[in-house]
């Protein structure tokens, strides 16, 4: 299977590579390119070991690139799959037609890609119009990210290191972290070369913002749900912080370094100390769950949520600050998501780990008031009873079981497993 990573404005991305515009680069054009290159090089201390080859595709040819991409390389299972999940976290209604707003999300805001299987690095021109002598600001700065991952590339096998879509669909979390040292690192490098152009000349700087607004690029459509906004930012924004953390602690060297120890968990990128400490998840199982169910129920994922994830799933009854703080100190989880193919249901229990005592009584008395904002006044002991499901969760120790399904009997079958 293909690499897909999702991001916003500027993409990277591995897949067959658009078709290629028959278009002569002039003179003036190709030394214009071979100075943002070695500008680019000596900004983020690499130099190319093999010739980067790059094309300049439209936004129509992108469009039909991605539906084709979306067709071949994610089943109808796989999208419906994904629906669940985002669904039983309360991420997205369970009749989203995902690949429809996928399709509408990328068209709309891709700004470059890089294929590490071809080699190809590919710049959208923005403005829709070919370039003569040089690139428009906001195009130059694309180009010096895209550069920077055909870099990554040859020296660190971008194909190699766990992008795949079915890692991705295996373990979206720690997928999240190594797309955020990707594209953090592009993005530190990329606005080093910002800076640059603006100390030369800073009218470039309000010539950016006014080509930005003309483009579109500094808002996501309208509508756009929260977590598919929150995925396509956090690789560059929490990237960003990730690796200027590294190249605070030892320069371009560290930042080289996490691509042979590569972070695990959005917790690591979250909390670069974590990472810098060696503080990995801790390994969680669940016990088998058919049982507590019937044999109508399909379990249709088993993986771990991260402090990303689960931040974002507080996020929809608490206010962000509370969120985070509730999932600061998340150690380690693992989830069971079943699927009721009759009814279009859902169930799924969850254990959570902690890191200290502090951690698991924050996390607990926050979960409360979470509940307690989803469901309204109707908690019954361990249970809030809402019109469609039913909430249940208990502490194991120190660790968190929650459970949700359509009935008390169920949420509570499935924490009893787990005990």
């Amino acid at each position: 299977m293909r690499l897909l990573i999702l991001s916003w404005v500027v993409l990277f991305i591995a897949v067959t590579p658009v078709a290629a515009q028959d278009t002569a680069i002039n003179p003036a054009l190709e030394a214009h390119f071979a100075l943002i290159e070695e500008t680019t090089q000596q900004i983020r201390a690499l130099k190319p070991i093999a010739p980067i080859v790059r094309d300049f595709p439209t936004r129509e040819e992108l469009g039909a690139y991605i539906e084709t991409l979306l067709a071949t390389d994610f089943s109808e299972e796989d999208m419906q799959r994904t629906v669940q999940f985002y669904a039983a976290f309360d991420l997205l209604p369970i009749d989203t037609d995902l690949r429809a707003v996928i399709q509408d999300l990328l068209t709309d805001q891709i700004g470059g890609f890089y294929d590490p299987e071809t080699g190809v690095m590919n710049v959208i021109l923005l403005s829709g119009e070919q370039p003569e002598d040089e690139l428009p600001l906001l195009e130059q700065i694309v180009y010096s990210h895209e550069y920077i991952h055909a870099l990554q590339d040859q020296h660190f096998d971008l194909v190699g290191i766990g992008l795949s879509t079915e890692d991705s669909l295996a373990n979206p979390d720690g997928t999240l972290a190594v797309q955020a040292l990707i594209e953090g690192d592009a993005t530190l490098g990329m606005t080093e070369f910002l800076n640059q152009i603006v100390e030369e000349n800073p009218f470039t700087a309000f010539e950016l913002l006014t080509q930005s607004f003309a483009t579109g690029n500094l808002t996501l459509p309208p509508g756009t749900p929260d977590i598919l906004e929150e995925e396509l930012l956090y690789p560059y924004e929490e990237g960003l912080v990730f690796t200027s953390r590294l190249y605070s602690e030892g320069g371009w060297p560290a930042v080289n370094n996490a691509f042979v120890e590569l972070p695990v968990s959005t917790e690591q990128i979250l909390h670069p100390e974590r990472y810098l400490a060696g503080d990995e998840p801790q390994e969680i199982s669940l016990a088998p769950t058919q049982a507590a169910l019937n044999d109508e129920w399909t379990l249709v994922w088993d993986r771990t949520l991260g402090e990303f994830y689960l931040t974002n799933y507080l996020k929809t009854q608490l206010p962000r600050p509370d969120a985070q703080a509730a999932a600061t100190g998340w150690g380690g989880d693992r989830y069971h998501i079943y699927h009721n193919a009759t009814t279009n249901e859902l169930a799924w229990v969850l254990r959570l780990s902690w890191d200290t005592t502090d951690d698991f009584v924050e996390f607990t008395n926050a979960y409360e008031r979470f509940a307690d904002a989803r469901f309204g006044a109707s908690r019954q002991g361990d249970c809030w009873l809402g019109v469609t499901d039913v909430l249940c969760t208990v502490t194991d120790g120190e660790d968190n079981l929650i459970a949700l399904a359509p009935t008390q009997e169920q949420a509570l079958a499935l924490l009893n497993s787990q005990r």
